[in-house]
């Protein structure tokens, strides 16, 4: 029995099940989401998990690195145009806010065939997942449109169809793969499987909008010889490559040029190269075809006129390179592979918050998506091979608690309705982050900026539990009627080596919260939730009503040795208890 193309969709995005109930993905349903709906609920849902009564949102997906960032925006029409889509956005100010008029995402048709599609945002793997099924109702139909007008580009061996029973239809799976590389700014991959399940070839479209918008361009190739490769047969085989570099220029934007003489002359010239392909795939019976398409993009700052030529061929011998070293001396899975190591890296910290069930409660769900969108539009120089060793250094000084002075000084975010608005469109991103960044900066927070993606993290996670460093001092200062669910901030920067994570219980009989702290030294990561045998409970001065509590991890201390708040770690720096100042406001309970 063939499985309908809902189903076939749906058992696939049953891959990032865990992800979605762990709210570390989003999941959107696009063709047709009334049909979808149903068939996705019973792989997806599951009881008891954050994300089985929250309301359905509706984020656009985006991949981003800081550098370059693309929004999947629409996806095929139901007459199977390729449109909309993949638009692609460099940065300007403080984000990825400048759109180019180019769309280098490719786009899968089957001819006679209907799509039903749901879109997967990974946060923590950083790409988007768009899971494709081609409903054909006919083969015959489908193969007669195909090669109609593809028979003088492919090579076509059709099979009986009477003989092999096939007059009836099937689908074909599609799924899409699109990340902007972490560690290599300027990369941009996407990976294309087809999956032909049926008895018969099928036939794919492959189109790509690129610099159709796009005026005053120049368009040349190039070639890139592969790595010696062994066929089936034992043999070795060799292969090559041939790219497309399209240059021009968009005009700079106000805020961009306004400091010089002469703005309005001012352009951006920028470099896109991607892999040239064939209009029309073949994908023989029960097989499947792969593509790797990698695209490089580099852009100049802004430049006058007369100086158009020369950043031209800097931003074309850059895009060139970059792509030559990425095929040469790389796989497509360590590609993706340090990708999701540089991420994982990045995801080590963060922040976790019962959810609750309340209307319009913020809960996991916005959360993750708020920093992965912002994350995604900055760069991450300390996880960037390329970064020189003391630019690295000097960048690495501003997570410490020295740089990190003066942040966070307002009032804590979670309860800040604007920097938790929706991200239901392009616009509304775009506000967003802007706002967060500005926000940020504004609160003292200017040296975590500085360090890219790593020190945005832990600025956002100090506001959002009202924390902040003064003279190597961290304070708590938010009130207790607004601790009102369970928190956990996981690996809090405190220097070299040393990271906090601090976790608000709320406690079930009198709703008052308590403080917890846990250290990691060394790198050595630390479950908050592991066994606390060895742990020591240590209360601040003062009532009852009004203690505040800390844990602190660290096997073989005394609680006599704890509370003289004096710890020592290699030469001879310390860790003072009392560094962290517990703003009690009074605990005398919730409301």
């Amino acid at each position: 029995i063939t499985e309908s193309a809902a189903e076939s969709v749906a058992a696939r995005v049953a891959q990032f099940k865990s992800a979605l109930s762990s709210l570390d993905a989003h999941l959107m349903y696009t063709k047709p989401p009334e049909l979808l709906q149903a068939a996705l609920h019973q792989h997806v849902q599951d009881d008891g998990e954050d994300s089985a009564t929250l309301p359905v949102q509706h984020f656009v997906p985006f991949v981003g690195n800081g550098y370059i960032g693309a929004w999947l925006m629409e996806t095929q029409s139901s007459s199977g145009d390729a449109s909309g889509g993949g638009e692609v956005y460099i940065r300007h100010g403080r984000n990825l806010a400048l759109p180019l008029p180019y769309e280098p995402l490719l786009h899968v048709h089957v001819d006679g065939g209907a799509v039903h599609e749901a879109v997967v945002t990974h946060y923590t793997q950083a790409a988007i997942h768009r899971i494709q099924a081609w409903r054909v109702d006919s083969f015959v139909t489908h193969q007669r449109s195909a090669t109609a007008d593809g028979a003088a580009r492919v090579t076509v061996v059709l099979p009986s169809l009477t003989a092999t029973g096939a007059e009836g239809g099937g689908n074909v799976e599609v799924t899409h793969t699109v990340l902007a590389h972490r560690t290599i700014p300027s990369l941009l991959l996407q990976d294309i499987v087809v999956m032909n399940p049926n008895p018969v070839s099928v036939f794919v479209r492959v189109s790509r909008k690129g610099e159709k918008r796009w005026s005053r361009v120049v368009t040349d190739t190039f070639t890139v010889d592969l790595p010696p490769g062994i066929d089936k047969n034992g043999q070795q085989t060799r292969q090559s490559h041939v790219y497309t570099v399209v240059t021009g220029t968009v005009d700079a934007p106000v805020q961009l040029t306004h400091r010089h003489a002469q703005a309005s002359s001012r352009m951006v010239v920028v470099a896109v190269a991607t892999l040239q392909l064939p209009s029309l795939l073949q994908v023989e019976p029960r097989m499947s075809t792969t593509l790797h398409v990698l695209t490089a993009l580099n852009y100049s700052d802004p430049v006058p006129l007369s100086g158009v030529h020369e950043a031209t061929q800097a931003a074309r011998q850059a895009v060139m390179q970059t792509l030559r070293s990425a095929v040469t001396d790389s796989s497509v899975a360590s590609l993706v592979r340090s990708h999701g190591e540089s991420w994982a890296a990045l995801w080590r910290a963060g922040v976790h918050m019962v959810t609750s069930r309340a209307h319009d409660s913020l809960n996991g769900d916005i959360i993750n998506a708020t920093l992965y969108n912002v994350l995604s539009q900055v760069r991450a120089p300390l996880q960037e091979p390329s970064v020189p060793p003391r630019m690295w250094a000097e960048l690495a000084q501003e997570l410490g608690p020295l740089r990190s002075d003066g942040c966070y000084q307002g009032h804590h975010t979670l309860q800040a309705e604007k920097l938790w608005s929706p991200l239901s469109s392009v616009e509304s991103v775009q506000r967003l982050v802007q706002a967060w960044l500005i926000t940020l900066e504004k609160q003292g927070c200017q040296g975590l900026l500085r360090a890219g993606a790593d020190g945005v993290l832990q600025a956002m996670l100090l506001s959002m539990g009202g924390l902040s460093f003064r003279n190597l001092h961290l304070q708590m200062n938010t009130q207790a009627s607004d601790l009102h669910r369970d928190l956990t901030f996981r690996r809090l920067n405190y220097g070299a080596g040393v990271h906090m994570n601090l976790s608000v219980e709320v406690q079930d009989h009198d709703y008052k919260p308590v403080l917890w702290l846990a250290l990691e030294q060394q790198q050595t990561p630390y479950d908050i939730t592991n066994d606390s045998k060895n742990n020591a409970k240590l209360s601040e001065q003062g009532d009852l009503e009004d203690r505040v509590f800390a844990e602190y991890q660290k096997s073989g201390q005394s609680v006599e040795e704890l509370t003289r708040g004096l710890f020592s770690r290699e030469g001879s720096q310390h860790v003072n208890m009392n560094y962290m100042r517990m703003q009690s406001y009074g605990y005398n309970g919730l409301d």
